[in-house]
């Protein structure tokens, strides 16, 4: 099929992606309220606090960003994934005299003490520690009305003493906790070295060891000057996170077909081996390598045409699955499915990771996942793993079935609403599944990717979907996966070949 236009912008916005990630020296994710709030409150305990001008600009963010119910978050999200953004910003505003919004934010707080039970609380990281620590903290102040709430987390409590009692006494820590140091509080002196400036790429762990530290730490103060510069007076929930998203770019590219122009893709190639460790790929310096990016960053690796070297998934096998991490707590399904797309046509190294797919799929047909609030990403990425296989063709058929029944009426999908990314995901595993019922539906789709990418990707059809400390949205990822959903629907027919209006909205 000659390369048409849509074709060939789609293909151009990805490299212009690819490239822009490659020469950057951070990430570009959306603005992280909990992040900002911690960073503020922190760095403003030394001595000589943080410059005025960065402090304004933070508190100001926080304000805006308030929501009209009185809470920080995405406002479209379930309420608790907004409880760890507003006890933080609640926490912070308080402490610097911003008492009508910090009064909302504990209004909000109070009516959904409820909502506070282990149990109901989404898998986003350190959930478990940074909740008793923020409630801990607002109780010992003297707010009474959140009590009930740190009575339900007891449990995390005690936990997080212990990690504390820990600390202190000088034991090794696993490394993934040092990304919520905060937590640990003047327990965070002493622990490792930063890199880049940064405690494992998190504002909020960098300010702790800003906070409590004897000297100030120049590197961690230009660190965070820089992030804070790069997001108009607030911090993102991680960076730099290149790796992280250079290789699910790519990935995303690989199963549209798109080329990558070869002075490029040696570039690449190059620099994502600089993330390759004895363990396995890192997301960004100063992060542990972890499961899901070894195999994202092989996968990656393999498309760009070196030969991986899938031993360095090894240690992250289980019987029935393989962990993102050593001191994982829940499993994640796209880890599985990730690594299932790396090592397909190996069975000895493929078995855990499709058990674990097959043993998690929802009776109707969708998987849910760790990493994301939308089961659209989670069944996008396993049924991009299972297509083909034979054993797996019933719950192919099922799953593209819930997807065609789950589309909204102006051809999108999303969880709370309906979203570019989302729809990218459900357009890129019914191009996988190959279902025949199933056209109708992409076509409805594709039109509306391709309208949103005209009108340059709107933020009403934007979400922050991902799972950091709280939601965040990492655009460049999210804009690779819709381009080369484009990508594919139009080689697969399924839009007017002659349309001409296209804009570029990689920079929107």
């Amino acid at each position: 099929m000659p390369e048409d236009h849509f074709v060939t912008a789609a293909t151009d916005a990805l490299g212009g992606l690819l490239a822009e990630i490659v020469d950057d020296t951070s990430s570009r994710l959306s603005l992280s309220w909990y992040d900002t709030a911690r960073v503020l409150s922190l760095w403003s305990r030394r001595p000589e606090g943080m410059p005025g001008r960065l402090a304004d600009a933070a508190a100001g963010a926080l304000i805006a960003g308030q929501n009209p119910d009185g809470s920080w978050g995405y406002p479209h999200a379930a309420v608790t994934y907004r409880l760890a953004p507003t006890l933080a910003a609640v926490s912070t505003l308080s402490e610097r005299g911003r008492a009508d919004a910090a009064s909302r934010g504990l209004a909000f707080l109070a009516a959904h003490l409820d909502h506070f039970a282990p149990g109901r609380q989404p898998d986003t990281v350190a959930v478990e520690l940074i909740q008793p620590d923020l409630l801990e903290s607002l109780v010992a102040q003297g707010v009474a009305a959140l009590a009930p709430a740190l009575d339900r987390q007891r449990e995390w409590l005690v936990r997080l003493h212990e990690l504390r009692r820990r600390a202190v006494a000088g034991e090794p820590l696993p490394l993934p906790l040092w990304h919520s140091l905060e937590v640990l509080g003047p327990a965070a002196i002493g622990l490792p070295q930063l890199t880049g400036g940064a405690m494992t790429c998190s504002p909020a762990a960098t300010a702790a060891l800003l906070a409590w530290s004897p000297e100030p730490s120049a590197a961690a103060v230009s660190f965070l000057t820089a992030e804070a510069a790069r997001y108009g007076g607030g911090w993102p929930t991680v960076a730099p996170v290149q790796f992280f998203e250079g290789a699910w770019v790519i990935g995303a590219m690989a199963q549209a077909e798109a080329p990558i122009e070869p002075a490029l893709a040696g570039r690449l190639r190059a620099w994502l081996e600089s993330s390759l460790r004895p363990e396995g790929a890192i997301p960004g310096f100063g992060l542990p390598p972890d499961a899901d990016d070894t195999a994202r960053v092989l996968y990656a690796l393999d498309y760009l045409g070196a030969k991986p070297d899938l031993s360095l998934l090894d240690g992250y096998a289980r019987d029935d699955r393989y962990a993102t991490f050593s001191i994982e707590r829940t499993t994640s399904i796209s880890t599985n499915a990730h690594v299932l797309r790396t090592v397909r046509g190996d069975e000895r190294r493929s078995a855990a990771a499709r058990t674990c797919l097959f043993d998690t799929q929802n009776e109707d047909g969708f998987w849910s996942d760790k990493w994301h609030a939308s089961p659209y990403y989670a069944t996008s990425a396993s049924v991009l793993a299972l297509a083909g296989d034979p054993a797996a063709a019933e719950r192919v058929r099922r799953t593209a079935a819930w997807l065609a029944g789950s589309q909204r009426a102006d051809g999108s999908w999303g969880v709370w609403h309906g979203t570019y990314e989302e729809t990218a995901y459900a357009v890129r595993a019914l191009l996988a599944a190959g279902s025949p019922e199933s056209a109708e539906a992409l076509r409805r789709g594709a039109g509306y990717l391709a309208e949103g990418v005209r009108a340059g990707l709107p933020v009403e059809g934007r979400a922050p979907l991902w799972h950091g400390k709280e939601l965040y949205e990492p655009w460049r990822i999210a804009s690779g996966y819709i381009f080369s959903a484009l990508r594919g629907c139009v080689r697969a027919g399924l839009l007017d070949a002659s349309a001409d209006h296209y804009e570029d909205a990689r920079h929107r």
